[in-house]
């Protein structure tokens, strides 16, 4: 379920069209740091830096 996520994360910060804010409320992060944190576990970066 966590690669699930972290590959629809990755698509949505691909396509430029949701800021990190919406992408963490699509898939179900309380806040916009806890996916970042999760984000930058599974991609050794954060995902202001991934595009």
């Amino acid at each position: 379920m966590y690669q699930l996520k972290m590959n629809r994360a990755r698509e949505l910060l691909y396509s430029n069209r949701y800021s990190i804010k919406q992408i963490a409320d699509m898939l179900g992060y309380p806040d916009p740091y806890s996916f970042s944190k999760a984000f930058k576990k599974y991609y050794k970066m954060p995902p202001s830096q991934f595009v």
